[in-house]
């Protein structure tokens, strides 16, 4: 019997190539698990993940853009906005004044959120003879949230998400924000794994203690519900005051490139669209305008006094409000709101209701809060 074991068992360089493809099979098996993984991860149901009632919101927001771009809606005002707006400018009492109105505020909702709502509703139809654009003194000293938080990191959806994305790449100044919002207008924030990083932490809490999940879910689906009954007018704060200053109270710079980034793609979408544009702010606190630096004031109002260069009728500028018409240091209370929509309201009538007016023919700047009462 020969004792040579030439065709049982490999030589080196047998052994090597082996363990070489056995190595690279190994990684791609694993690479491709991987792959399925996240993309399996970021098809699942998010509602079992986010915590809190931001999630529940968003996802009634984007029903309602839904609802409206099904019916082709073609309201005489279509009112964007922030948590403010969504807190302090009730579309039902715009409606009870004749009105006839339509509200896509949304929590975190900057300006160039609300362009990328408007573009989408434009895109499928929905035909506005005039935008108003309703935002707190936050979202014009800061660009809001895009991919911070639940509730609209991922709120640019639909057929134009690719080019909305490739917009606010153009804007954003920071280079890896920047870089990641191009890679989501090619490939969308799932193959890009945009969500997979995003929803990392939620994941992981539910891991953890997984009967956070059904938490999360009851609270979703009753936030859902809520937020679509109210036709988006949630209050946010409960206190009976506001106590402390608004989120506005650190200085970050200069205003942002991309909140007048989004006032000329708006200004863009009005002369092709024919809509007419207004700009309202809603009310800060006194806490607001005893505590807040003044470069943080006067910023905002300089930015106000420029609007007419973006075909933006401006109709009010910064105001307050007691600190007993908050629910907390920046969302309105019941009291509060009844006073935005009394202040509103003549404003808009008075105007001529969509009249091509100025920011030199409307009403004066906002009242002194102590003539809310």
């Amino acid at each position: 019997m020969s004792s040579s074991t030439s065709n049982s068992e490999p030589g080196p360089a047998a052994t090597a190539k082996s363990t070489s493809g056995s190595s690279r099979t190994f990684l791609a098996a694993i690479a491709g698990g991987l792959l399925l993984g996240v993309a399996g991860f970021t098809l699942m149901d998010e509602s079992w993940l986010h915590q809190g009632p931001e999630f529940g919101m968003s996802e009634a927001h984007q029903d309602h853009l839904r609802e409206a771009c099904a019916s082709k809606e073609a309201v005489d005002l279509l009112i964007l906005g922030d948590s403010r707006s969504v807190a302090g400018f009730s579309v039902k009492d715009v409606r009870a004044a004749g009105i006839d109105a339509d509200k896509f505020s949304l929590g975190a909702s900057g300006l160039f959120a609300g362009w990328t709502y408007l573009d989408r509703l434009l895109d499928c139809g929905v035909r506005p003879k005039n935008v108003l654009l309703s935002y707190g003194m936050i979202h014009i000293v800061d660009t809001g949230a895009i991919m911070d938080r639940s509730t609209n990191f991922d709120s640019i959806r639909g057929p134009r998400a690719g080019y909305e994305y490739g917009e606010l790449s153009k804007a954003e100044t920071r280079l890896a924000r920047r870089l990641t919002y191009k890679a989501v207008s090619l490939a969308g924030p799932e193959l890009s794994g945009v969500d997979f990083v995003l929803l990392a932490p939620s994941l992981k809490r539910v891991l953890q203690a997984p009967a956070y999940a059904i938490e999360n879910h009851r609270e979703f689906e009753k936030e859902r519900a809520n937020f679509s009954a109210l036709s988006g007018d949630r209050y946010y704060g409960i206190d009976s005051q506001a106590r402390e200053l608004p989120q506005e109270k650190e200085d970050l710079g200069p205003i942002p490139r991309m909140n007048d980034a989004a006032l000329e793609l708006t200004r863009e979408a009005s002369r092709k669209y024919g809509f007419k544009m207004y700009f309202y702010v809603l009310p800060s606190t006194e806490i607001a305008r005893n505590g807040l630096d003044p470069k943080i004031v006067a910023k905002a109002s300089a930015w106000l006094g420029e609007l007419s260069k973006h075909d933006i009728t401006l109709l009010n500028n910064i105001w307050y409000l007691p600190d007993t018409d908050f629910g907390d240091e920046g969302h309105v209370n019941p009291k509060g709101r009844a006073a935005i929509t009394a202040d509103f309201l003549p404003r808009w009538l008075q105007g001529g209701y969509g009249a091509a007016t100025t920011s030199a023919t409307v009403p004066p700047a906002g009242r002194d809060s102590t003539a809310s009462r």
